[in-house]
């Protein structure tokens, strides 16, 4: 606008000259006059003058600059002369026709060759107080958005009074990333005597940048200028429908704006107001956006600046998964994960509705930008606070800190941090801490966190530590576990871990009924290889003191001790992995005493290692465990034990069961729930015994477990024996299968346990009983570990030989415990009767055992058929007891006896006669033997079972064969005879068959009867 002004008054100057000069010398002197100023600026100038009175002067064809394109044209200049003590002077003037051409470049704004008309430095003057009156201006600006052209018009009084009007015509603006279609813009012009106004207004439908998209722009401008035309004020108003870019868009949106200026090119400076409304973004949203404050331009300087005071209100913003939700899924099942989900949510729920201001300055002087923000503060729906304390600054790549920032309400912990320091090139020069307050979420506490950042060598040495409480993951709790942090950042973010030791410690660890007390553990970092964060990977390594741990399992006193630990690090920040190199371990729950050797490796959700040379020892457990090992496995919380083994000896004396091992040991913990299941066999055979399954629920104490043996057979590579020794001896020999099955049920106050054992079949000899063969049955316990049963368990004996064998036998009982068993009978039929057990009560622990056995209805004939005894048969039916007692490991019938029934029987002995030296009571008795009736016989039994058995037989009767009775002079021969027997046997038991079969061939028992004969009664 100087410039213009200037060429303005350049012009009507040089009119003046030339009107003067023109009246003076007429027109011939005054052109050669006018045609050498303007050759001497070097500007050509080319004119005619029309007319010239002492009142007015016409030009006509006026034209400045290159003849082919001229800079200024007028197709006529009427000049109105006025004097003045004799000297003539521009009263008015009228442009017929202007035509002014102009050119905007970065070198600033210049009229061509009329450029050498403006004086330099020009000291500014007021307007020549003349008329003037332009008619069909015309006014072109190549600009490098292209070219802007319109038409003008005025009239007036320049001092007072003067109006104009310009019109631009439609134009396409395009550079510096923009461009735009310009319909038009309106320029009013009015000067009054002390001041000229200067007022312009226009439309931009659409005005499109590569930053973003302005529609249905309308601007207007309001200046004042002071008659001397070399300052101004002037106050721009500019709004839009709509606002979009960089991946937002706004509705409404209007500037205003205020400028002044004390020289027409020298600085500018004012304020201004900004408002929007409606901002919407991926970030984020916004109902209105303020800004107010100052600005400052000073083109000479190259210098540019400003401040504002910016105010959000409504506003919302999406807070990315990366900061917060994805961490804390990366530390599911850990204690950071309720810390992350709490935060997040509540920075999440502040972010969703809040208001904000913020101080903003800005300069750039020379192309170095500088920026401050001062007095931020944030203000959320759900309480939730951010004060800014002190600056942030950016200063030609640096960013600058002196003060911080808290926060505060809205469920988010206290935190403060400060900082002094500078940010420049990726590395920080300063100091920095941060600091948070006691804070709770479901699942975790965070009760203190420090940490102090200051600058180091082109580094940063961090100091402090946290302390939290909750879920560390695998279903483990903290109790305020102390975290200390002693780090050093190198370039490119690269974290190492300090060279002095640091100390965990916690004031209490449990996991389900398992409660550890205060503790803690050093920490080494390795002098070699330091544990360091950086380039995407985590390495070095860490060792430990022995580490001694205190608590209690389920109220039980529990201690823990292990040698110095050592692990080694690797993987990634977000998939570290850490390896504990074999460590001995120690631990006692009680009585019992566990000690291991555990090595692996674990990460953040998986693990897996080895547990070798384990071993349980507890005075309360009727076994001991040792030689055990086993791979152990950490996926996601659960951790499981596989292809473990273990050795299982009893610790009584003498032991109940020889060493056992178990095998295919699988066990899972998930959650609060232990899974295992595995095989037994003998430790010093191959043969599978068992297997078994167990369920175990920490937090409620609840859990079963099955045992099954499968078809367990017994044959020449397995014996009883070999499982017990208290077996050896006792049974042997045995051939063919059990299977047996087994649950068992406990809660923490109470173990339940059924089960059954099925003999098929099963073959065994005894020391005492002899052979026993064909047991069949099922025994059904209520209480395995007790080893009781319900009444009337019943088992099938084909046959059991002691000496005379007795076939399909059935036993009745009950289970009474490990020592002792209810027999509710065991019978046999036998020789056309029955043997019965009568009811009786075992005790394992009975010096003296008695027991009962009753013959009810024993045929003789049957029985002598079953022994086949050749030469003599018996009839009759037979009862009896049998009293047996067992004390000091021998057996003995005591008074036992068998009674022939009413109606008696028959004996008859067929065999040989015998010698003739045998005496006549021998003859008659032969001689009644060989067929008598008896109406009475008794067997009474009395003696050891593994000694001498004394055996009576006594039965009385009458002959039915002839007997001789001899003695006289004359033999008598006679029947119906009454005889009376007794005879006593003394043998061992298992020699009656010996007994039997001597009864087949009496003569040697009758050698012994008296010579004198007996009388008949």
């Amino acid at each position: 606008m100087s410039r213009l002004i200037r060429l303005l008054l350049i012009i009507l100057l040089l009119l003046a000259l030339l009107v003067t000069v023109a009246w003076l010398s007429r027109a011939p002197l005054s052109e050669a006059v006018v045609a050498r100023w303007f050759a001497a600026q070097g500007v050509a100038a080319r004119y005619r003058i029309t007319a010239i009175s002492p009142s007015a002067v016409t030009l006509a064809d006026v034209s400045l600059g290159p003849q082919t394109l001229p800079d200024f044209t007028a197709e006529r200049i009427d000049a109105q002369l006025g004097w003045s003590l004799l000297s003539p002077g521009l009263k008015a003037v009228t442009l017929i026709r202007p035509v002014l051409r102009a050119t905007l470049s970065d070198k600033g704004f210049s009229l061509g060759s009329l450029d050498r008309l403006l004086p330099k430095n020009a000291t500014p003057q007021p307007l020549p107080d003349i008329d003037l009156r332009v008619v069909g201006a015309r006014v072109s600006v190549a600009t490098p958005f292209g070219m802007l052209a319109g038409t003008a018009q005025g009239n007036g009084r320049l001092r007072g009074g003067f109006t104009g009007a310009a019109r631009l015509d439609p134009a396409t603006l395009a550079g510096a990333g923009c461009t735009t279609a310009v319909p038009g813009m309106d320029i009013t012009v009015a000067m009054a005597r002390r001041e000229t106004r200067l007022a312009a207004n226009g439309l931009m439908p659409r005005l499109a940048c590569a930053a973003g998209i302005a529609n249905t722009l309308r601007w207007q401008l309001a200046a004042t200028l002071p008659p001397t035309l070399d300052s101004y004020r002037a106050t721009v108003t500019a709004s839009t429908a709509g606002v979009e870019g960089g991946g937002y868009r706004s509705g409404a949106a209007k500037l205003t704006a205020d400028a002044s200026a004390a020289t027409l090119s020298g600085p500018l400076a004012g304020k201004f107001t900004l408002a929007a409304t409606s901002l919407r973004g991926a970030a984020g949203t916004a109902k209105q956006v303020a800004a107010n404050g100052n600005y400052r331009f000073d083109s000479a300087r190259r210098e540019a600046g400003g401040d504002a005071l910016v105010k959000l209100d409504g506003a919302a913003t999406v807070v990315p998964a990366t900061w917060l939700r994805a961490p804390a899924r990366r530390a599911a099942g850990t204690l950071g994960q309720p810390l992350l989900d709490g935060l997040s949510a509540r920075i999440e729920a502040a972010a969703r509705s809040f208001d904000g201001t913020a101080q903003i300055s800005a300069s750039n002087r020379e192309g170095r930008l500088h920026a401050a923000v001062t007095g931020l503060a944030l203000a959320a729906n759900n309480g939730a606070r951010l004060t800014q304390t002190g600056s942030v600054t950016y200063d030609d790549g640096a960013v600058s800190i002196s003060g911080g920032a808290s926060i505060a309400s809205g469920g988010l912990p206290v935190t403060r941090l400060t900082a002094d320091g500078r940010w420049q090139r990726g590395a920080f020069d300063g100091r920095a801490t941060l600091a948070a307050a006691r804070w709770m979420v479901p699942g975790a506490t965070l009760d203190a966190l420090s940490l102090t950042a200051r600058s180091d060598g082109g580094g940063a040495i961090l100091d402090g530590g946290v302390r939290v409480s909750g879920k560390l993951g695998g279903g483990i709790v903290a109790d305020r576990l102390g975290i200390p942090l002693a780090l050093r950042l190198g370039p490119g973010m690269a974290l190492r871990f300090d060279q002095h030791c640091l100390a965990v410690d916690w004031q209490g660890l449990s996991r389900a009924t398992l409660r550890l007390a205060a503790g803690r553990v050093r920490l080494c970092p390795s002098a070699t290889a330091p544990p360091f964060v950086g380039q995407g990977r985590i390495g070095g390594a860490l060792a430990s003191d022995p580490v001694r741990l205190a608590g209690h399992y389920d109220g039980t006193p529990l201690a823990l001790s292990t040698a110095p630990l050592r692990v080694v690090l690797s993987g990634s920040p977000t998939a570290p992995r850490v390896a504990l190199a074999p460590a001995a371990i120690t631990a006692s729950y009680g009585a019992r005493r566990l000690r291991a050797t555990i090595g692996g490796t674990v990460g953040a959700n998986s693990g897996n290692g080895r547990i070798d040379a384990a071993a349980l020892d507890d005075t309360g457990l009727p076994v001991a465990i040792d030689d055990a090992g086993g791979d152990w496995r950490l996926d996601h919380g659960r951790v499981s034990l596989s292809k473990a083994s273990a050795r299982v000896t009893d610790r009584t004396a003498p032991a109940r069961f020889q060493p056992l091992r178990l095998i295919d040991l699988g066990a899972t913990l998930s959650g609060d729930t232990i899974e295992a299941k595995g095989s037994a066999r003998l430790d010093a055979a191959p043969a599978r015994l068992f297997t078994f399954a167990a369920t175990h629920a920490l937090a409620s104490g609840t859990g079963y477990a099955t045992l099954d043996t499968g078809r367990l057979t017994f044959g020449p590579d397995l014996q009883p024996y070999q499982i017990t020794e208290n077996l050896r001896g006792i049974i042997d020999n045995v051939v063919g299968p059990i299977v047996g099955t087994g649950r068992f049920d406990w809660t923490p106050d109470t173990l339940t346990s059924h089960g059954s054992v099925r003999i098929d079949k099963l073959n065994l000899a005894t020391a005492a009983l002899g052979p026993v063969d064909g047991i069949d049955g099922t025994v059904e316990f209520d209480d395995l570990l007790a080893l009781t049963t319900p009444p009337g368990q019943t088992l099938r004996i084909a046959r059991i030989n002691p000496g005379i064998a007795v076939d399909d036998g059935v036993a009745v009982f009950q289970m009474l415990g490990p020592d002792a068993a209810a027999i509710d009978s065991i019978r046999w039929p036998y020789a056309g009767g029955t043997l019965t057990l009568a009811p009786v009560t075992i005790r394992a622990g009975d010096l003296r055992r008695e027991f009962k056995l009753n013959v009810d209805g024993l045929d003789a004939q049957l029985f002598l058929q079953r022994f086949e005894i050749k030469n003599l048969n018996v009839t009759g039916t037979f009862d009896g007891v049998l009293p047996l007692v067992f004390a000091d490991e021998k057996g003995r019938i005591v008074t036992g006896r068998m009674v022939a029934r009413q109606g008696g029987g028959l004996v008859q002995y067929v065999g040989a006669v015998g010698s003739e030296e045998m005496g006549a009571g021998a003859k008659l008795a032969f001689d009644a033997l060989r067929r008598l009736r008896y109406n009475e016989l008794a067997l009474d039994l009395d003696g050891d079972l593994d000694g001498e058995l004394v055996t009576q037989v006594r039965f009385s009767g009458t002959n039915e064969t002839t007997a001789t009775i001899g003695g006289g002079p004359v033999p008598i021969k006679a029947t119906g005879l009454p005889f009376k027997f007794g005879i006593t046997v003394r043998a061992p038991f298992r020699a009656l068959l010996g007994t039997a079969a001597s009864l087949s061939d009496v003569r040697p028992l009758l050698h012994a009867a008296p010579a004198a004969p007996v009388q008949p009664r």
